[in-house]
């Protein structure tokens, strides 16, 4: 693990402080930045502690995104795509997306339990992790609804 750490005086006062630690009576702070190079990936290992199990990853297949400025039935959105790209752009540094699906791509086959897995590769189940960029809302019940960019039911 790479670290860098900077320290500044943010107390304006010009006094060093020698452990970093402040008191009650100190007029000054310290401030300390620790810069680890891996802390944004999320497949580097954790540290498990002692007698404690981790979970292990089990599948290859890591992201999908969905992102819909046209919808099947629902007003346009701008930027959709951006968004779910700036996503994409991100976690691709640690693995290859499995699917990115637009507009009319997106329809009701990727989340129901029948095809979500479609191929172990395309789908919401098929994947780690998944983005959804688009029209979107929750129930009182806890239930979220999400406008689709085309209203076909049918297998893929």
């Amino acid at each position: 693990m790479q670290t860098h750490t900077e320290s500044a005086d943010v107390g304006g006062g010009g006094r060093e402080l020698s452990a970093g630690l402040l008191s009650d009576q100190d007029e000054i702070g310290e401030l300390r930045v620790l810069f680890d190079g891996q802390a944004g990936n999320p497949l580097q290992p954790a540290e498990t502690p002692r007698g404690k199990a981790r979970a292990a990853v089990v599948s290859t297949d890591y992201y999908g995104a969905f992102s819909v400025e046209k919808f099947a039935a629902a007003s346009s959105l701008s930027y959709t795509h951006e968004d779910a790209g700036g996503w994409l752009n991100y976690v691709q540094q640690f693995q290859a997306a499995n699917f990115w699906y637009q507009d009319a791509g997106v329809a009701p086959w990727a989340y129901y339990e029948q095809y979500d897995n479609w191929q172990d590769t395309y789908g919401m189940d098929a994947v780690m992790a998944v983005y959804h960029s688009g029209h979107g809302a929750m129930d009182g019940n806890g239930v979220f609804y999400a406008a689709m960019g085309a209203c076909s039911t049918g297998a893929r």
